[in-house]
């Protein structure tokens, strides 16, 4: 976790400049997968995912522009929770097959604890370590689904994260899902903070969160 926490710094140090809102995107989605969630809100959030993946496919072959869009989607617990799936470019119609495939058949991984802010650094990692694969400039976004309270070990990271956002590197959207997520502390990190009362109601959220 330390290490994550210094890249996390140094990934905020070296960052490029501000994209602007006509470059392309790379989107982490970033989904709670505790057993606090039951088997049923699971596959909703599965399903949300699904339907998110293929909105954004559809999105890209009517929207020459949106083609060099990148996405990726993975669930998270702990500090050491997070599936770690690879970004695929949204246009892409065999990489989204299989990812859709993947999360389609994957289990409740049930996971103790909830660390919402670990899982914000690794998604804004992620994203940087995305562009600098890439040729040219990208606007980041990070979309995160959570429906606890926050559970993350270090405290370094989680002071370090709430002073670097809202960040002119990344735009990160926190979606809460029932009463029970601490919107009260995370909100203040967010360009943009929804909350939904139930699973029924997240795709209508990460919909509005993906613009």
């Amino acid at each position: 976790m330390k290490m994550l926490r210094k890249l996390f710094l140094l990934a905020i140090v070296l960052a490029g400049t501000t994209a602007t809102a006509s470059t392309p995107m790379i989107n982490c989605l970033l989904l709670g997968a505790t057993s606090s969630v039951s088997e049923e809100d699971f596959q909703k959030e599965r399903l949300a995912a699904i339907k998110f993946i293929t909105a954004y496919y559809v999105r890209a072959q009517n929207n020459p522009a949106c083609r060099s869009d990148w996405l990726c989607v993975n669930f998270f617990g702990g500090d050491d929770d997070y599936t770690g799936m690879p970004f695929f470019k949204c246009d892409d119609e065999e990489a989204i097959q299989r990812v859709v495939k993947q999360i389609a058949t994957m289990p409740h991984p049930k996971y103790k604890n909830s660390s919402v802010y670990t899982a914000i650094g690794r998604g804004l990692l992620e994203c940087m370590e995305k562009e600098k694969s890439l040729s040219g400039k990208y606007a980041k976004n990070i979309i995160i689904v959570t429906s606890g309270q926050d559970n993350s070990s270090d405290p370094g990271l989680v002071e370090s994260i709430k002073k670097s956002f809202p960040n002119r590197y990344a735009s990160l959207c926190i979606i809460g899902v029932g009463s029970k997520a601490n919107m009260a502390s995370l909100g203040p990190l967010a360009d943009i903070c929804i909350n939904v009362d139930n699973f029924d109601n997240l795709l209508i959220a990460l919909i509005l969160a993906g613009q």
